[in-house]
């Protein structure tokens, strides 16, 4: 897979919240029995109210696991730190443009939400069927 920003000394990153910055993964192995999702978290995701002063909250995203396309990680990290200096008239209006550009992107119907803790506590996955 080849990337278009990480590893590169010239920041092509100039607008935030650009979509441009994300790097779909095509899933292997589809099939039409596949069921799950993939949770991600960010932690510390800032952007910046009407008076330009800095918002923190928790983004929980959650992207079927059923999906054409996934993201990779840290396109997807440089994405929601992109939005840092983005300004917003509502914090209700910064999950919508996550959504589309990653449900886009995916080719599914992503899920996006604030989060005060985690909605479900993850549990292990045993791989080793018998």
């Amino acid at each position: 897979m080849k990337t278009k920003f990480l590893g590169n000394n010239k920041a092509l990153i100039n607008s935030s919240g650009s979509s441009r910055i994300l790097d779909p993964i095509v899933r292997q192995n589809q099939s039409s029995d596949i069921s799950g999702v993939d949770y991600w978290n960010a932690y510390e995701f800032s952007f910046l109210d009407t008076n330009k002063h800095p918002l923190l909250k928790v983004v929980e995203i959650v992207i079927p696991a059923s999906s054409v396309k996934t993201v990779e990680s840290k396109s997807l990290k440089l994405y929601l730190n992109s939005f840092y200096k983005k300004k917003f008239e509502n914090e209700t209006d910064v999950l919508p443009k996550i959504t589309k550009d990653l449900s886009k992107l995916t080719k599914s119907e992503v899920k996006a939400k604030f989060i005060k803790k985690l909605s479900i506590e993850p549990q292990p996955l045993n791989l080793n069927k018998t």
